[in-house]
């Protein structure tokens, strides 16, 4: 459960501020969608969960 907690809010800032970035450039929204998602999911799969990840663990063995 806290997995997934944890991968829901690193994932929802990316993509809205990704859906704000794209919402005035005249696209479609299956276009939107497919160029939001280009730098999204890296960023979140590579970057953002397993900092997160990290930091999580980190919180948790202190304890």
């Amino acid at each position: 459960m806290v997995l997934m907690v944890m991968v829901w809010l690193s994932v929802y800032p990316i993509v809205t501020i990704m859906t704000y970035l794209t919402v005035d450039s005249g696209l479609t929204i299956w276009l939107r969608t497919f160029v939001t998602t280009i730098p999204a999911v890296p960023l979140s799969t590579y970057i953002v969960v397993p900092n997160a990840k990290r930091i999580i663990a980190t919180h948790f063995d202190q304890r």
